[in-house]
């Protein structure tokens, strides 16, 4: 099932992404210096851990950064108020569609945005659960507050 899950991720992400300018090489190591972000196993059982440029941040583009600290502000919002999953989720899911849908970046930027995103899918997921909770808010949010140590 994670699989599963993890291959709709990339399926819409390459979908919702591609464009003329699109490059999608998959590649993975290009001597960027490895960062502490949480890795996830693609659908090719590769790991996803999000790199840094040469030790510099991505570049990113404004919908994709005012998306994630949509997020973050909605994840914030709901551990304040003690709101229940189901009552936060759908403008998350509505967050996060939107990021992919305003998806202009190429490149290797644009592979290292997606390995950021694909464990947001993962604690989305988790919200879904009849036993999501607090905390589950919490590991969403420290995770999205990583966002702008990979990109600018």
């Amino acid at each position: 099932m994670k699989k599963m899950t993890l291959f709709s991720v990339l399926f819409l992400a390459l979908v919702a992404c591609n464009d003329a300018k699109h490059e999608d090489d998959h590649s993975h190591d290009h001597g960027q210096e490895a960062t502490t972000a949480a890795p996830a196993e693609s659908h090719e059982g590769t790991s996803t851990t999000v790199t840094l440029d040469d030790g510099k941040k991505w570049k990113a583009n404004a919908e994709t950064t005012e998306g994630v600290e949509k997020m973050e502000s909605i994840t914030q919002g709901a551990i304040a108020q003690n709101k229940a999953p189901a009552d936060v989720l759908p403008a998350l899911e509505q967050e996060f569609k939107t990021i992919f849908e305003k998806c202009t970046m190429t490149g290797e930027a644009h592979n290292q945005l997606h390995n950021f995103l694909i464990p947001v899918k993962a604690s989305l997921d988790s919200l879904k659960s009849e036993t999501a909770s607090a905390k589950n808010f919490q590991e969403l949010n420290r995770y999205l507050e990583t966002y702008p140590q990979y990109f600018e």
